[in-house]
């Protein structure tokens, strides 16, 4: 996860104005939080894994901050934020997620509720399903697979995306949504060129042959295949597609189909459109495939250059934020190209998170496969069993408490306690249930872009939450550009088997 804190906004309160700051995750806004929300975290993060294994926090201050120490601040809870999230420990604990999961909740200013979202395949067929609107991704992905009737051991191959239609008709993959966020708010923060997929996730496509075996599993790899050759993610010559792929099409013969399909260039690749990079002409606009180990660079020419996954020492994420409120991202990785030299590539794309996370996904396989019997789950959602030692609580912008320790936010209710109390360790451990349920989203909510946010809107008055969510004109901007890219650097752990015949 890459973290940032570009901006702060002032809200008045009933007796007092207080700072808030828009926290950034992979680009797009998140939440907005006070520095009390944020040391609340802190001190159960500390109870939790250990001071040491925590970053510093900056200090409170008991006297009025002034314009240098307030941007110092927010300086340092970036820092804070984004340092934490690179202890993968933390980072995927249920503290961790479900902070930042009330934590949009809250600036949503969404009354707990069961709420339909619309849920598409890749050929466009629509499922709605009923879910709690704070309720994380795990839930409603659940759901998902329930409403398709898959296996179990199946739909860990599956994932959910958000997609964008473009205005030449093609739709384009903007990131993966994750157990920190509640799909209907991230999808109702969009507008309806978005629309949240359910798809294949996995890179190893051995597993194809575990779907073609069964009928619903074809059936989804199937309409999947369909989609990725309508869309141009797969290059099918002319020939195949009128002899064959079409015929096979019309006969329905879904298992005949698919094996044609694995056969052609690009089967099982993500498509990345419209990215730049700078070892190439900066003006030219270039198209990424990521798959079979490897990123493709596709030039207007249709010249394609391979980089091996393996051949990737590192890579990092840059976003720059930018005056008018948009940020643009790059992805750079150090790539091997002989024997002895490194060599740094940047791609420029508002999909570089989603690319550094597939690039991510494609080396825990590979790691996996080394180590069967420690193998990686990233990318892959699956239903814990939590390991609780404590009730943890998420603090509100109002000081009130609820507890983390479920599947969606409960009511405000009076006579909370104080943290110090509730955080004793008392509680039994329990099992992280996913509730029956499911959902569709066709929500009119103010657009915004994957990487910018625009106007603002009026939300309801409801559990105590500010009634406005942050909109360019009301923000404290402290500097026009800021380039987020610390502690970013990703190493490749696949990188260190390379031998010379890989070269």
């Amino acid at each position: 996860m890459h973290f940032s804190i570009p901006d702060t906004q002032e809200v008045k309160g009933n007796d007092s104005t207080y700072l808030m700051y828009n926290v950034h995750i992979n680009g797009n806004f998140h939440c907005s939080l006070r520095y009390r929300q944020f040391l609340g975290l802190h001190e159960q993060l500390r109870k939790e894994f250990g001071t040491g294994r925590v970053p510093q926090f900056p200090p409170k201050k008991f006297l009025s901050l002034s314009a240098v120490q307030l941007e110092e601040r927010r300086c340092c809870l970036e820092k804070y934020i984004q340092n934490a999230s690179q202890n993968s420990e933390i980072a995927s604990s249920e503290l961790f997620t479900g902070f930042l999961r009330l934590a949009q909740h809250e600036t949503s200013g969404e009354p707990v509720a069961k709420r339909p979202i619309d849920v598409f395949l890749p050929n466009g067929h629509q499922m709605t399903v009923d879910v709690w609107n704070n309720a994380p991704t795990s839930v409603l992905y659940k759901l998902v697979s329930q409403e398709c009737k898959l296996r179990d051991d199946l739909a860990e191959h599956f994932g959910l995306y958000i997609f964008r239609k473009e205005p030449d008709g093609y739709w384009i993959v903007l990131r993966k949504l994750n157990e920190y966020e509640s799909p209907y708010i991230s999808i109702k923060w969009l507008d309806d060129t978005h629309r949240i997929v359910f798809r294949k996730c996995g890179w190893d496509l051995s597993h194809d042959d575990l779907l073609m075996d069964d009928r619903v599993g074809l059936h989804m790899l199937y309409v999947q295949m369909v989609s990725d050759i309508e869309n141009g993610w797969i290059i099918v010559p002319k020939e195949v597609l009128v002899k064959q792929l079409t015929a096979l099409q019309s006969q329905g013969s879904k298992k005949e189909y698919v094996r044609v399909a694995r056969r052609l260039k690009f089967y099982g690749y993500m498509k990345f459109p419209y990215c730049q990079s700078d070892f190439l002409q900066p003006s030219s606009e270039l198209t990424v495939y990521i798959g079979n180990r490897e990123l493709v660079v596709i030039t207007p020419r249709r010249e394609e250059i391979s980089f091996k996954v393996t051949r990737m020492k590192c890579w990092r994420i840059t976003l720059h934020h930018e005056r008018n409120g948009d940020v643009k991202a790059e992805l750079s990785f150090e790539y091997l190209q002989s024997k002895d030299k490194l060599e740094w590539i940047t791609l420029m794309s508002e999909q570089s998170v989603i690319m550094a996370l597939c690039l991510q996904e494609i080396v825990s396989d590979m790691v996996a496969k080394q180590h069967p019997t420690n193998p990686s789950l990233i990318g892959v959602m699956r239903t814990k069993v939590r390991s609780v030692k404590t009730m943890f609580y998420y603090i509100r912008r109002d000081g009130d408490q609820v507890p983390l320790n479920d599947d969606i936010i409960v009511p405000k209710t009076s006579g909370s306690s104080s943290l110090s109390n509730c955080s004793s360790g008392n509680s039994s451990p329990t099992t992280h249930s996913l509730s029956n349920g499911c959902s569709t989203s066709s929500a009119a909510a103010t657009p915004t872009s994957s990487l910018t946010r625009n106007n603002s809107y009026d939300v309801p008055s409801t559990l105590g939450i500010t009634k406005r969510r942050p909109s360019n004109n009301s923000l404290c901007r402290q500097s026009s550009v800021i380039n987020s890219n610390d502690n970013l650097f990703h190493e490749n752990s696949a990188f260190a088997g390379i031998g010379d015949d890989d070269l």
